[in-house]
């Protein structure tokens, strides 16, 4: 196992109630009781989802995840956020200095509802054999997701959804909207571009290794032992995904101290599901990207260059009457967990109210 592993990544190159969502609905989403709860100020309840892994299975698995919203979400445009590799919902809700790291807060202090999943085979959510999820099934779980949050199934129904997905979780959101181009109003996608940097995403595949190799997962109970899980090697994630300059100490600390695991079917994928022009040639919906300027995982050099790869991002998406682009300053790839995190918060919702808008009864602008 340990051989077949380290052979394919050579070859990659790398709470409380909320208001009007009480019960289980007749679609099968149950309440879900966990350990952790929202750093946010927002009003939080956890549900499981249930999907399966293709259209024409029967076998079903939990998904995870955590509506949370200012009040009532009756009536608000709800994002589904969709973390990374080795990463969970944790991700977007950070629990070190939420006011200046939690995009949750941030954006539900805008007015916006948001549903923080556990993607399959992560956190809270089941874990099936990490070689069966690939991007295409990926976006047929999220599709479900949508589908159940547009019937109703939390409550109300969400007339208006967004998609929001980092690094794998935005691979995960272009390929969804475009696979489904009814599900999403707009997208966001952050720390993902279709050209990607070999070399230096070659280095960063180095620090990953099986979970049965990691102190954190030793026990097998959390993460099954033989499932073809990863995770990155204690010490180096800070390494591999930040801007140094950019970033708190602390905040590497305690990545190493939540971090997850990602699916190798996902690892071993992602070139292909990122540098396809289909399906996110059939987007439409109102598109922001989002890169950090250092992240030499997505750039072949600073993403803010005029000659960067960066620049013929627009090119994958021919279909989106609006494109837009933003560079955060002094960042690398993790987006939410550098310090200039507050400054594309702040894009990505000013565009999100003009784009979708807030609620479904507040007009848009969804041409730029």
């Amino acid at each position: 196992m340990r051989r077949f592993v380290a052979l394919a990544l050579v070859g990659l190159g790398l709470a409380p109630g909320l208001p009007g969502a009480a019960g289980a609905s007749a679609a099968g989403v149950t309440p879900a009781v966990v350990a952790d709860r929202s750093p946010s100020s927002a009003q939080c309840r956890d549900w499981y989802f249930p999907v399966t892994m293709t259209p024409n299975e029967s076998s079903t698995f939990r998904v995870f995840g955590r509506l949370c919203a200012q009040g009532s979400p009756d009536g608000r445009t709800i994002q589904v956020l969709l973390h990374g590799g080795t990463y969970n919902h944790t991700y977007w809700d950070w629990p070190l200095d939420p006011q200046r790291y939690s995009y949750v807060e941030a954006a539900t202090r805008a007015g916006f509802a948001t549903l923080a999943l556990d993607r399959l085979g992560y956190g809270y959510s089941d874990h099936p054999p990490s070689w069966t999820i690939d991007y295409d099934v990926n976006a047929w779980v999220v599709h479900q997701v949508v589908r159940d949050l547009r019937a109703g199934a939390l409550g109300r129904p969400f007339e208006r959804v967004m998609l929001v997905g980092h690094s794998v979780g935005g691979f995960t959101t272009f390929t969804a909207a475009g696979r489904y181009p009814d599900d999403a109003d707009g997208i966001i996608v952050s720390g993902a571009s279709h050209i990607l940097n070999w070399p230096g995403i070659m280095p960063a595949a180095a620090v990953f290794h099986p979970v049965e190799e990691d102190p954190k997962y030793e026990d097998g109970r959390t993460v099954p032992h033989g499932a073809g899980y990863l995770t990155t090697r204690p010490g180096r994630r800070c390494e591999a995904l930040y801007y140094a300059p950019g970033v708190d100490p602390a905040v590497c600390a305690l990545d190493e101290q939540l971090k997850d695991t990602i699916a190798f079917g996902e690892m071993s994928t992602f070139g292909y599901a990122g540098q396809r022009r289909d399906p996110s040639d059939h987007i439409v919906g109102p598109t922001l990207v989002v890169l950090g300027d250092h992240d030499q995982l997505m750039c072949d050099r600073t993403c803010s260059d005029p000659q960067s790869s960066a620049a013929r991002e627009r090119e994958f998406y021919p279909r989106v009457a609006c494109y837009e682009q933003y560079v955060e300053p002094d960042s690398g790839h993790m987006n939410n967990l550098h310090r200039r995190a507050p400054e594309w918060y702040r894009v990505a919702i000013d565009w999100a109210v003009h784009r979708i808008g807030v609620r479904a009864a507040v007009p848009r602008d969804t041409s730029c």
